[in-house]
């Protein structure tokens, strides 16, 4: 297992922590922007886009924290203690403020994709991350944008056995996790791996100034000019030709996995470019303890953001021009984010001691399971 445990230079972690927060806060407008919330902010289909930076970001940043993990029980611990961390607390949060909308204003939820029937098996199902396997698309409620987390989850587990694990071991886990998982979620699993691949490439050699300026710059001229072009529509209609309108429906958050291929291609192209120039960001330590604290909110706001709408959204009751009632649902959202989404962020890191604790008593490993820091 090679392990270089370089750290990441100031500037890359910086601009890394800036993107994860656009990323976050693109969703977070892109869902504010649906009609039924009072606003049309941007109407063009990004937010699952936006969801392709952070797969391209998470391969980066696991492989980077993977060498700092010893084994494969600490690694899981820490990957699990940080998404529990946020998710337990959202689905709460969603089944709490999905309660109280249908009680103020039944109809504004009878109006939207809300997904009221067997509560229990959708907030179980995507606690534990069984909300995508297959053929299943398990909304939590209302929270829509939980699907990706289901996602997330099992590339940690594929990464993992192939990072930690050897010989014929690794073959079967591999084998065995692709089986469970089926191939909605191994359709987008290259894109996460993009973010593997720009890590270990960035290790073993970086561009010319010259050319990592046209890389860093490039991607995003000619991500807008495909989305003009419409080849989302074309490579959507393609696929379905090729693999029939049944299957390609039963794909759900994954139909698009040409698209959203390419989309994560963009994205590693552009961080192999920056990496080239990070040199020339010193700048961003000008405003570290922003983006260093808004970063800090982005899983938080993220998981947190859609069952507020929904809630506010029901209170408010905006017409779908009410500018200024979506305004103050964002707003009112934020505000809750703000509140709940530290202490949700830090209870990774005593829940990591306690999954470690654990663990060293099931695997009798005493010291060998140190928590990672």
């Amino acid at each position: 297992m090679e392990n270089s445990n370089v750290p990441l230079p100031r500037t890359s972690s910086l601009y890394l922590d800036f993107v994860r927060f656009l990323s976050a806060a693109i969703v977070f407008v892109f869902h504010l922007s649906y009609r039924g919330f009072g606003g049309v902010w941007i109407p063009l289909h990004i937010g699952g886009d936006a969801v392709m930076v952070f797969f391209v970001l998470s391969g980066f940043i696991i492989s980077y924290t993977a060498e700092r993990e010893p084994t494969l029980a600490v690694f899981m611990t820490a990957r699990l203690a940080r998404l529990w961390s946020v998710a337990i607390p959202a689905l709460a949060l969603t089944f709490a403020a999905d309660k109280i909308g249908n009680l103020i204003n039944p109809d504004f939820y009878a109006a939207t994709s809300y997904n009221p029937d067997l509560p229990v098996l959708r907030l179980v199902a995507s606690g534990v991350f069984l909300n995508e396997v297959w053929f299943r698309s398990i909304c939590p409620l209302s929270n829509l944008p939980f699907w990706s987390i289901g996602y997330e989850f099992w590339y940690y587990v594929l990464f993992a056995t192939g990072f930690y694990l050897s010989g014929v071991k690794r073959t079967v886990t591999i084998a065995a996790a692709a089986v469970a998982v089926g191939p909605k979620i191994l359709l987008l699993f290259p894109i996460w791996l993009l973010g593997v691949a720009v890590y270990r490439l960035n290790n073993k050699a970086k561009a010319s100034e010259a050319a990592g300026w046209f890389m860093f710059l490039t991607p995003l001229p000619l991500y807008a000019v495909c989305v003009v072009a419409g080849l989302h529509r074309l490579l959507d209609r393609a696929t379905q030709s090729a693999i029939g309108p049944q299957m390609f429906h039963s794909l759900v958050n994954a139909e698009s996995f040409l698209w959203l291929n390419m989309i994560g291609v963009l994205v590693a192209i552009h961080f192999l470019g920056f990496f080239a120039i990070h040199h020339r960001f010193g700048f961003l330590a000008r405003v570290e303890s922003p983006i260093r604290y808004l970063a800090g909110l982005t899983l938080s706001c993220y998981l947190f953001h859609f069952p507020l709408f929904m809630l506010f959204g029901s209170l408010l009751k905006p017409s779908p021009d009410s500018i200024g009632l979506n305004i103050l649902i964002g707003m009112l959202s934020a505000a809750v984010i703000v509140a709940l989404g530290p202490w949700a962020e830090r209870s990774r890191y005593p829940l990591r001691s306690y999954f470690a604790e654990k663990a060293r008593v099931l695997l009798g490993s005493g010291g060998a399971l140190k928590t990672a820091p």
